[in-house]
């Protein structure tokens, strides 16, 4: 999706933001989209309009508020978000995504939470769960810049929390519960995060 000589591999959810900025999504159902559940980041390529075509999009997406939703069974990612800034995800209940079973080269995006790094953003008290050999929350591109996740349960995915790549982004990571994940924190090539007060019970490859 990144590839702008490919628009139509754009990330666009069941529900989308379309690289827009303010939204309010509260008490929803997302579930069974044979991709993506819910997008609320750029889609891709800057250049190429997923819909329209050769229109640039202005601005900076973020500033969404995403809550208390239930996403659910999903065929990949239960959330994507390619480089949001100031995105509250709190309280949402993630189970069951990649029901499709993605996985290898170039079919690796899905998790139940997954953002391209966020800035100044919030994930806090999330549910996810059982999401098919993915991770629960994948911070891709960096684990964000002055991003927290806070009290979130992660159970049985691929990975609890998962940063991969990044430079100097003073993440927090704090009383997140972490329980028979394959590995419970994953840092790949990502630094500057500080981890406290998490606990992680049963991972079966590395806690």
């Amino acid at each position: 999706f990144w590839i702008k000589e490919k628009p139509q591999n754009q990330q666009a959810g069941a529900v989308g933001t379309r690289s827009g900025h303010h939204w309010k999504i509260r008490r929803n159902l997302i579930r069974l989209a044979a991709g993506v559940g819910l997008d609320i980041g750029k889609e891709g390529s800057e250049e190429k309009d997923l819909e329209i075509g050769d229109r640039r999009r202005a601005g900076t997406p973020g500033h969404h508020v995403v809550e208390e939703n239930w996403i659910l069974d999903n065929g990949a990612a239960g959330t994507a978000g390619y480089f949001p800034t100031r995105v509250e995800l709190r309280r949402n209940v993630v189970i069951g995504n990649n029901a499709l079973g993605f996985t290898g080269q170039k079919r690796w995006e899905s998790a139940g939470i997954k953002l391209h790094g966020p800035k100044h953003s919030l994930i806090e008290g999330n549910f996810t769960a059982w999401n098919n050999g993915a991770p629960g929350i994948w911070c891709d591109q960096g684990p964000g810049s002055e991003t927290r996740l806070l009290r979130n349960t992660s159970i049985g995915n691929s990975k609890g929390i998962d940063f991969e790549i990044g430079g100097k982004d003073n993440a927090l990571v704090a009383a997140n519960v972490l329980i028979d994940n394959d590995v419970g924190i994953s840092l790949r090539e990502a630094g500057h995060v500080s981890l406290l007060h998490n606990l992680v019970l049963g991972s079966k490859k590395a806690a």
